[in-house]
């Protein structure tokens, strides 16, 4: 909310109305002192001034905010999230750099801060087959890693410049020995999130051959 300070006829501020009561004309709390036709800054600088004034500028959000959206970790404690931030590894990836890829051995779950990734069946010559999904902030892939070091299945590639945080198997290994309470949170959820892909997946195999 703006409110303008008092002006006379002519559109500027009284000199006299102004020596008579200050408080009537200065400027409160969150307002702005509008000023003469003189004092008006170039359109550039106006421009620039309304963009701070009414766009809302994005928080960056931290990593515990962005861990506890992740249902892996939805069981766990404000505490909990917040030693899980600090445990976490921070990765970036320019367009088009592989984040994983198939035939490697697995040892961690990604969870894509920022950006947007593409994950893809190849080839034995590294070529794209079959596209399995895009995913954009807020989602993980890899969560099996955590459990066993086999192979990845498919490739993860970066379409836009991308941030994402990375949970390793020894991280976790580390949290059920310290933190055991802690460790079986993830440990339950993890059961169950794998399970459900393991549905997704054969749900969609059924329609694929169902005449």
């Amino acid at each position: 909310m703006l409110a303008a300070a008092e002006e006379s006829p002519s559109g500027v501020s009284s000199p006299a109305t102004m020596a008579e009561d200050p408080e009537q004309t200065a400027p409160q709390s969150g307002e702005i002192e509008r000023e003469g036709p003189a004092a008006v800054p170039p359109l550039a600088a106006q421009s620039s001034f309304l963009h701070r004034l009414f766009v809302r500028q994005k928080r960056e959000r931290s990593n515990a905010e962005v861990l506890a959206e992740i249902p892996l970790f939805e069981n766990l404690s404000g505490k909990e999230l917040n030693l899980l931030a600090a445990m976490v590894h921070e990765r970036s990836y320019a367009p088009g750099e592989l984040i994983c890829e198939q035939g490697t051995p697995g040892a961690a779950m990604y969870i894509v801060k920022k950006g947007s990734v593409e994950l893809y069946r190849q080839d034995a010559q590294g070529r794209q087959v079959q596209r399995l999904g895009l995913l954009a902030e807020g989602t993980f892939f890899g969560e099996g890693a955590l459990l066993e070091g086999s192979v990845r299945f498919m490739t993860a590639r970066a379409i836009d410049p991308t941030e994402a945080l990375v949970f390793f198997r020894a991280d976790l290994d580390q949290i059920v020995s310290r933190m055991p309470v802690t460790g079986t949170k993830i440990l339950r959820k993890l059961a169950w999130v794998i399970s459900r892909v393991m549905e997704n997946a054969m749900e969609e195999l059924y329609r694929e051959k169902a005449p």
